[in-house]
């Protein structure tokens, strides 16, 4: 797994577990369908699938996969008032995108410094 080495000076409010949460869903998602290997990578900088996001949905085999991950990636973003969207092509790879509104904010927040 890679994470891109941007310096992103975007702020956002939220709820950091929860947004953590969501990362590490997908990251799952992501390694259980790579069978075979390969690179997954979050960095920061469009075929919809219907029922990607709708609870206990699975593409996965029977004892793989409970369904609710994904669609608990949805709701937190929505909560955090965002959005998510989702382009796959089978055999070439499925990509994630997060958007969260921007805080406007006068000061560096402390976990910063």
């Amino acid at each position: 797994m890679h994470s891109c080495p941007y310096r992103c000076d975007s702020i956002i409010e939220g709820d950091r577990s929860a947004l953590q949460n969501s990362l590490m869903n997908l990251g799952i998602n992501a390694s259980h369908a790579m069978i075979d290997g390969g690179e997954l990578i979050f960095s920061t900088e469009n075929i919809y699938l219907d029922k990607i996001f709708e609870p206990f949905f699975t593409t996965k085999e029977n004892g793989k996969g409970s369904g609710i991950g994904l669609s608990s990636v949805y709701g937190i973003i929505q909560n955090h008032h965002g959005a998510l969207t989702v382009y796959s092509e089978k055999g070439d790879g499925t990509v994630f995108h997060i958007y969260l509104p921007n805080l406007e904010v006068d000061a560096e927040p402390s976990f910063f410094k």
